[in-house]
């Protein structure tokens, strides 16, 4: 099947669109990316823990749905926070809100390693290295070598340039929302691209000139391209019980670290948070 790619331009055409011309709102397209991450975590890696990692823009607060999918799937499932809760947007507070109800733990730094880390740090118009708390974040991650399900686009890649910066969560699977965006199909530094059914029509994508097949009709998400020598390795031995034949073993982020060497410290850390452009969200600014 030739499964169509767009641009940054054209997802972000996209994203205006469906709340302007299609009355297809945020909770609307949230609700669904948290239920695809949630279901694409457990099909693939059966997680019998996970650490959800939350960004400044929509993309962190498609992770808090997540998580909240993935508690009524029975994972233990906590939050980790890359910026104060109070600056989170008006929906992801709203999400927050619903995790701590359900007694959820949010914490500000990574503990324990879990089965799974789900990358919601960045969204795809991100350009330039991360940095401050969401690369401190990433580093913390790293060092435990956990498994990684990025959201929309692993957390370090731009896709306006192509260019892995570091830190980044090369060797991660990603779920990617509504299209496959250009760069990412076959991208050495993505392990296993998925694309989901964010719920955006077939006349969003032509109103833009471009005309999608039903991607759509048995699964509501599809592979798109997997590197050769991991789909080798599936035939002995099945991704998804991976989390199961190897449990993670109880290391902290402290353990990990005493063998590694810690992150440079960066000046704009605390005294800058991501531009518009930096934490430009996967989906409409609410703003």
């Amino acid at each position: 099947m030739n499964i169509p790619t767009v641009t940054v331009e054209q997802m972000r055409e996209i994203d205006r669109l469906m709340p302007d011309e299609f009355n297809i709102g945020l909770l609307q397209m949230m609700e669904n990316a948290g239920r695809l991450i949630a279901n694409a975590a457990q099909d693939i890696f059966r997680p019998k823990t996970a650490t959800v990692l939350v960004g400044p823009g929509n993309n962190g607060a498609d992770g808090l749905v997540a998580a909240r999918y993935l508690h009524n799937k029975g994972v233990d499932v906590e939050v980790v926070l890359s910026l104060d809760p109070g600056d989170l947007s008006d929906v992801g507070a709203q999400h927050l809100d619903t995790l701590k109800i359900l007694g959820i733990p949010v914490k500000q730094s990574i503990g324990k390693r879990p089965d799974l880390f789900i990358d919601c740090l960045l969204g795809y118009s991100t350009s330039g290295a991360p940095y401050g708390r969401v690369a401190e974040i990433m580093g913390e991650a790293t060092v435990l070598e956990t498994p990684v399900l990025s959201c929309d686009v692993p957390s370090g890649f731009e896709l306006s340039t192509g260019q892995w910066h570091k830190p980044a969560f090369e060797g991660a699977v990603c779920i990617t929302l509504g299209m496959p965006k250009k760069g990412m199909a076959n991208n050495p530094g993505i392990k296993k691209l998925l694309v989901g059914d964010l719920g955006i029509p077939p006349e969003a994508y032509k109103s833009i000139g471009i005309d999608v097949p039903n991607l759509f009709l048995d699964k509501d998400y599809i592979i798109v391209s997997e590197r050769e020598e991991d789909t080798a390795e599936s035939t002995d031995k099945p991704e998804e019980n991976a989390a199961e034949e190897n449990p993670a073993p109880e290391t902290s982020v402290m353990d990990a670290a005493e063998s590694q060497q810690s992150m440079p410290e960066t000046s704009r850390e605390g005294s800058q948070s991501y531009d518009t452009d930096r934490d430009d969200p996967p989906f409409v600014d609410i703003n």
